[in-house]
């Protein structure tokens, strides 16, 4: 997340650099965005982890 911030924002400097035009970003959106990827990170790797934590380790291995 971090590191999408700071490609997301050089990227920025650069887009204004390059199309010769003022650019700015907002913190707020910045902490709306890092959130939003954090839960879809959260909620996306508890689901499986706990399906998976609820079987026995032959049949996980036997299931593809």
């Amino acid at each position: 997340g971090i590191l999408g911030i700071l490609l997301g924002y050089a990227a920025s400097i650069v887009i204004g650099k390059v199309m010769a035009t003022e650019t700015s970003v907002s913190t707020d959106m910045v902490l709306a965005s890092f959130v939003f990827s954090a839960l879809v990170g959260i909620v996306f790797g508890i689901f499986p982890a706990n399906k998976a934590a609820g079987l026995k380790p032959v049949d996980a291995l036997r299931h593809d």
